[in-house]
C-alpha cells in the first residue's frame, strides 16, 4: 500500500516557477509573460483540485479507490509506478496523454523507454532511482521521448514507494510536459539579453522610472555619464534628488516641476533642452532629453528617459560659429582661386546639390546652374556616355564621389546647348572633414576631345602596324631596335619581342649584304634620309636568307635632329616564287605554243611525232619520252612506229612494240591518262608474260606518265609515254601540259594523214585522167568509124529507115523512101508516122 504522504507530496512537485521580468524592463516580452502567467494559473487550479481530492479521500469508504481516482484523474501529470528495478507496473491516463503509449503497452516495460538515447546511454533512470532512495526524492528537468519519437521538455521528480510491511517496494515518477514554459523561458532570456545588448550599445543615456519616480532600469551610457559604478547603485532609488535636483541657475528643482516626474504620473511625452544633469561627484553637464511613457497591458508603468550630453555639441557649435566666418572668407578666396583654373571644377554638398561651378566648367558644359541634385545632373548638364547614350545618374563620377568613392580618369561626353559635343576626362573625390565625415564631393575635368582623337589615331596606326604583314621596326639613333611588330618577328623567326629589343639594324641582314649596307645604304640614308632596294634578311631560327624590299628612313624629332631610324620591309619570297613560277609557266606556254605552231605547220608525220616527243620531255623534265603511233601504208594497212627523245634510239631497238597489257591498255585504247609516282608499286605493273614488267636492259622507270593521242573522230592515234628513274617527278601541271600537246599532236597527225590521203588521191586522179584521155581518144576513133559505117548504111540501105520523135513525128528518112515509094524526104518529115502507114501498106 502506497504511503499517503508520498502521494500527496507527489501530485504537484513544483514549488517554484519562472518569474517574469518586470514589465518596465521590456514591452517585447509581454507575450511570453502572459503565457507564463496562464500556466501559473493552471497549476494553481490543479493544486486546488488535489486539495479537494484530499478532502474527499478522508470521507471515502475505500482509500484505495480514492487514490485510484486521483491517479487516473491527474491527466495533466504523468504518474508512473515501477518496481524496485524500474519496470513499469502502473501508467496513468496523464502518462498516456503525454507520452502516447497506453498503460497496456508500458506495463512490463522498463522506465528507460521514456528517456532520450543519450540519457539511456548514461543510465539516467538508475541515477534517479539511487538519488531518490538516498534523498527521498530526485528532481528531474530534462528532455524525454514520446512514442512518436518526438522530444519534449518535462519537469518532475522520482520518489521511492514504501510498504508498511515490506519496506521499499518500488518508485513513483511524476512529471509534466513543460515544453512551452521551457521554450518561453529560453525566448524570454534571449529577448532580455538582446534588449540589454541594444540598450548598452546605445551612446545616449537611458533609464526608466516607475510612477513613483523610482528607477527600474538603466543602460551603460547612463552609468558612465553620471558616474555610477554598478546598475544596482541606481535601480530602486529616486534619482531626481541625485541627478536632477538643481536648475541651470543653481536653484532647487522640485519634483513637482520636473518634466520626467510629471510624465511618470500623466503618461505624456516630453522633449526638453537647456537643463543640467548632475554626476555623483557633483559636477554637471548640459543635457537634452526625451521622455516617453511605458504602457503594459493598457496600464501606465512609468516612463523611459533618453538623454544626451550637450557639452561637446555646445563646444562644437561655438567652434562652428567661430569657424563659419573664417570659412566664408576661405570660401570666397577658394571661389576666386577655382574660378581662375583652366580645369573645370564642380563642387557638391553632402546631399549632392551643386553649390559651385567655375568658369571653365561652365564654358565646357555651356550651362551654369546651382542647386541641381544628383538625379538631375545628366539632364541639366547634358551628360552622355562615351558611346553617346544617356549617362545613368547613379554612375556619374560626382555621384559616386558623394557616396564616398574616389574616381580617377573617368570619361564622358557633353552635348552643349548649341548641339556641339566634347569629350571630357575628370576625377571626382569626396570632401572629408577632419573628423572623417563627408562634407560633399568635388569634380575636376578638362576637355579631352583633341587628346582622345589623337589617341584614337595612334591606336588606329598601332593597329595598322600590328596587323601589317610587313616588317616594321624602329631603332634609336645608335641603331638599336626599340620596336618590332609581330609580323616582323615572325618574318625573322623571333617568337618573342625581348630578343629583338636592343639588337642592331645590321643583325637582321644576311652577311652577304653587310658590305652593301655599309657602302650603299647608310650613305644614301645620310644624304637623302631614306634608301629603298632589294636586300636579304636572315631567319634567326633557320638561317635561311629571305629576299626583301628594304626601305629604311630617318626619324627626326621636333627639333629636326635624328632621333632614330624606321624601316618598313616587305618579304619578297612569295613574289620571287611567283615570278619564278610565272617564268616557268611562261616558258612552258612558249614551248607549248612553239610546239603547236611547229607541228601545225608540219605535214611530215615523222617530224610531227618527233617534235611532240621532244616538247613533252622538255615540259615535264622527263628523263626520256616516247611516242608510239599508228600509220597506214600505201594499201591502207595499219602498223606502229615510234619516236624517242632524251635517249638514243638503240635503247629501244631490241624491244618489241608495246601491247595492250593492263598497264598500256588505258593509253592505247584511249581510256584515259595514267600518271604514277612509282610505277613499280602500281597494281597493274608486271601482270603480263613473258617479261612480267620491264624487259631486261630496259631503261629504269619509277615515275611514269602516259597520255593517249586521240583524233577528232575518236580514233586512237597512239600514245605519249614519259619516264624518270626517280619517284614523284610528274604532277597535275605536267599532265595538263601533255594533254595539251597530245591534242595538238592529234590535230597535226590528222592533218598529216589527210595530206597523205590527199596526195594519194591526187596521184590516183592523175593516173585516172591519163587513162581517161587514152580511153577518150580510142572512143572517138571508134565513134567516128561507127558513124561513118552508119552513114554509109543509111545511104546505101534499100531498107526503109526513118527517125521518129517520141511523139511519133518523122524527123528524117533515107533515100529508100524515094527510090522505092517515090516520096521525097521533105514530104514525109513532120508527118506522124502512123499517118503514112496506110499509104505504105497500099503501096
Amino acid at each position: 500500500m502506497l504511503r499517503e504522504a508520498n502521494i500527496e507530496r507527489s501530485i504537484c512537485p513544483y514549488d517554484t516557477m519562472i518569474t517574469p521580468a518586470h514589465p518596465s524592463r521590456t514591452e517585447g516580452s509581454s507575450a511570453t509573460n502572459l503565457e507564463i502567467e496562464r500556466l501559473r494559473r493552471r497549476e494553481a487550479e490543479l493544486e486546488a483540485e488535489v486539495a479537494r481530492l484530499k478532502v474527499d479521500a478522508g470521507t471515502a469508504s475505500d482509500p484505495r479507490n480514492h487514490y485510484k481516482a486521483i491517479f487516473e484523474s491527474a491527466v495533466d501529470f504523468g504518474i508512473i509506478a515501477t518496481n524496485q528495478d524500474g519496470w513499469v507496473i502502473e501508467w496513468n491516463a496523464g502518462a498516456e496523454r503525454i507520452f502516447g503509449w497506453s498503460a497496456t503497452e508500458m506495463r512490463g516495460e522498463h522506465i528507460n523507454r521514456i528517456f532520450t538515447p543519450e540519457d539511456r546511454a548514461e543510465g539516467r533512470s538508475a541515477l534517479e532511482m539511487r538519488s531518490a532512495l538516498a534523498d527521498g526524492r530526485a528532481n528531474d528537468e530534462r528532455w524525454h521521448v514520446r512514442k512518436s519519437g518526438a522530444r519534449f521538455w518535462a519537469g518532475g521528480e522520482m520518489m521511492p514507494l514504501w510498504s508498511e510491511n515490506d519496506g521499499h517496494i518500488g518508485f513513483l515518477k511524476i512529471l509534466r510536459d513543460r515544453t512551452a514554459e521551457h521554450e518561453a523561458a529560453i525566448a524570454l532570456r534571449k529577448s532580455e539579453a538582446y534588449l540589454r545588448l541594444v540598450l548598452d550599445s546605445a551612446v545616449e543615456g537611458l533609464y526608466g522610472v516607475d510612477c513613483n519616480g523610482v528607477t527600474t532600469f538603466c543602460n551603460l551610457a547612463f552609468l558612465r555619464m553620471l558616474g555610477f559604478s554598478r546598475e544596482e547603485d541606481a535601480i530602486g532609488r529616486k534619482l531626481h534628488d541625485v541627478i536632477h535636483h538643481l536648475h541651470p541657475d543653481g536653484s532647487y528643482y522640485d519634483t513637482a516641476d520636473c518634466p520626467i516626474c510629471q510624465a511618470a504620473q500623466s503618461g505624456e511625452e516630453r522633449h526638453v533642452k537647456g537643463e543640467f544633469f548632475f554626476r555623483l561627484d557633483g559636477t554637471s553637464f548640459p543635457v537634452e532629453y526625451w521622455v516617453r511613457p511605458i504602457i503594459y497591458e493598457g496600464a501606465l508603468q512609468g516612463v523611459a528617459c533618453t538623454f544626451i550630453d550637450l557639452t561637446e555639441r555646445n563646444r562644437t557649435e561655438a567652434s562652428i560659429a567661430g569657424a563659419r566666418a573664417a570659412a566664408e572668407t576661405l570660401a570666397a578666396e577658394r571661389s576666386a582661386i577655382l574660378g581662375q583654373l583652366v580645369e573645370g571644377v564642380i563642387v557638391a554638398d553632402a546631399g549632392g546639390r551643386i553649390i559651385f561651378i567655375n568658369d571653365a566648367a561652365a564654358e565646357l558644359h555651356g550651362v551654369r546652374e546651382l542647386g541641381i541634385e544628383p538625379d538631375r545632373y545628366s539632364d541639366t548638364y547634358h551628360l552622355l556616355t562615351e558611346a553617346g547614350e544617356p549617362f545613368p545618374p547613379h554612375d556619374l563620377p560626382l555621384v559616386r564621389a558623394i557616396r564616398g568613392e574616389t574616381v580617377i580618369d573617368a570619361h564622358w561626353r557633353i552635348r552643349r546647348p548649341d548641339g556641339s559635343e566634347v569629350l571630357a576626362i575628370g576625377c571626382a573625390r569626396p570632401i572629408e572633414r577632419p573628423d572623417q565625415t563627408r562634407a560633399g564631393a568635388v569634380l575636376t575635368m578638362r576637355d579631352d576631345t583633341n587628346r582622345k582623337a589623337a589617341e584614337t589615331e595612334r591606336s588606329r596606326l598601332a593597329a595598322i602596324v600590328e596587323q601589317s604583314r610587313d616588317f616594321i621596326g624602329i631603332a634609336n639613333a645608335e641603331g638599336r631596335m626599340i620596336f618590332l611588330n609581330e609580323a616582323g618577328r615572325a618574318m625573322v623567326g623571333l617568337k618573342h619581342v625581348e630578343p629583338a629589343l636592343g639588337s642592331r639594324i645590321i643583325d637582321y641582314l644576311s652577311s652577304d649584304d653587310h658590305a652593301t649596307f655599309h657602302n650603299v645604304v647608310l650613305p644614301a640614308v645620310e644624304q637623302r634620309d631614306y634608301w629603298k632596294g632589294e636586300l636579304r634578311f636572315r631567319n634567326f631560327a633557320t638561317g635561311i636568307s629571305i629576299p626583301v624590299l628594304y626601305n629604311i628612313f630617318q626619324v627626326r624629332g621636333p627639333d629636326g635632329a635624328v632621333a632614330g631610324y624606321g624601316t618598313v620591309t616587305r618579304d619578297l619570297t612569295e613574289r620571287k616564287r611567283a615570278e619564278d613560277a610565272l617564268r616557268d609557266e611562261t616558258y612552258r606556254l612558249e614551248t607549248l605554243n612553239r610546239t603547236g605552231a611547229a607541228i601545225a605547220a608540219e605535214l611530215d608525220l615523222e617530224r610531227i611525232v618527233q617534235g611532240v616527243t621532244d616538247a613533252g620531255v622538255e615540259l615535264t623534265g622527263a628523263r626520256f619520252g616516247a611516242f608510239f603511233y599508228n600509220v597506214l601504208n600505201e594499201v591502207g594497212e595499219s602498223y606502229m612506229l615510234y619516236s624517242l627523245s632524251g635517249v638514243d634510239r638503240s635503247s629501244f631497238d631490241g624491244f618489241p612494240m608495246p601491247r595492250a597489257t593492263k598497264l598500256f591498255q588505258p593509253t592505247f585504247r584511249g581510256e584515259g591518262v595514267l600518271r604514277s609516282d612509282d610505277i613499280l608499286a602500281d597494281s597493274r605493273y608486271g601482270r603480263n608474260a613473258p617479261h612480267h614488267g620491264m624487259p631486261q636492259g630496259h631503261l629504269p622507270v619509277r615515275s611514269y606518265l602516259a597520255v593517249p593521242v586521240i583524233s577528232r573522230s575518236g580514233e586512237v592515234l597512239g600514245g605519249l609515254l614519259f619516264g624518270h628513274p626517280e619517284r614523284g617527278r610528274f604532277n597535275e601541271q605536267h599532265e595538263r601540259l601533255i594533254l595539251g600537246i597530245a591534242a595538238q599532236a592529234a590535230v597535226a597527225i590528222d592533218n598529216a594523214r589527210l595530206y597523205q590521203t590527199a596526195q594519194r588521191e591526187i596521184e590516183e586522179r592523175r593516173r585516172a585522167e591519163a587513162r581517161l584521155v587514152e580511153l577518150t581518144q580510142t572512143l572517138e576513133a571508134r565513134v567516128a568509124e561507127r558513124t561513118a559505117e552508119r552513114d554509109r548504111t543509111w545511104r546505101l540501105s534499100q531498107d526503109l529507115l526513118a527517125v521518129v520523135e517520141t511523139d511519133g513525128v518523122i524527123a528524117s528518112v533515107n533515100r529508100a523512101f524515094t527510090e522505092l515509094l517515090g516520096w521525097e524526104a521533105g514530104e514525109l518529115i513532120g508527118i506522124r508516122f502512123l499517118e503514112i502507114t496506110p499509104l505504105m501498106r497500099s503501096t
